[in-house]
């Protein structure tokens, strides 16, 4: 999942991004703030009513919206989209308007990326969680001195991997910090238990 549709930064994986909606929302709330068009409001409500669905479909164990549910989502997108071309058309000399008219065209392009997580309930809404887990490595990317070679990068990424996992699991990080340089390290089954 990503904040913007084709690239691939490692030609090693094949795969296709999907976008995330976080970034998706505020892009629609600039043009909503910006411009007051109706098309963008409609969109952001619609996103947010289908993410409260889909969270009720899940809570009853349900994996997925009906071929007829996802097909009535696509055809409000579309007919959104199609209204969305329209208010541009009629104020395209405003500040923003380029930016309104990228996010229509990214919107009817990569319709498929925006909205798989319709399609398939395993997939995120957001990478937010991702985002978070990789802000150290961003911070520790700015400091003087950075990472003075790959061998250090993978210190510390295997080092905030292992924080960060028992951390989510429940582990007090520096209890499991602790434990680390004592060398004994919380162990796979220590930290899943039995899950």
């Amino acid at each position: 999942m990503h904040d913007h549709n084709t690239i691939n930064y490692h030609q090693g994986f094949v795969f296709r991004n999907v976008e995330c909606l976080q970034h998706l929302e505020r892009d629609l709330q600039k043009i909503i703030d910006v411009a007051h068009h109706s098309w963008a409001s409609d969109l952001k409500e619609l996103i947010t009513s289908w993410m409260h669905k889909r969270k009720e479909l899940i809570a009853e164990g349900i994996s997925c919206f009906t071929p007829v549910e996802i097909g009535d989502f696509i055809s409000t997108v579309s007919s959104i989209l199609e209204r969305a071309w329209k208010e541009w058309a009629i104020d395209q000399s405003r500040y923003f308007s380029g930016d309104e008219r990228a996010l229509i065209f990214r919107l009817e392009r990569y319709n498929q990326n925006y909205f798989e997580w319709v399609k398939d309930f395993s997939i995120p809404t957001t990478n937010n969680l991702s985002e978070r887990s990789l802000r150290f490595v961003k911070t520790k990317d700015k400091v003087s001195g950075q990472f003075q070679s790959i061998e250090y990068a993978s210190y510390f990424a295997a080092i905030r991997t292992y924080l960060e996992t028992c951390a989510r699991n429940g582990i007090n990080e520096f209890t499991a910090l602790l434990r680390l340089t004592q060398g004994t390290p919380f162990t796979l089954e220590e930290i899943l238990g039995e899950a």
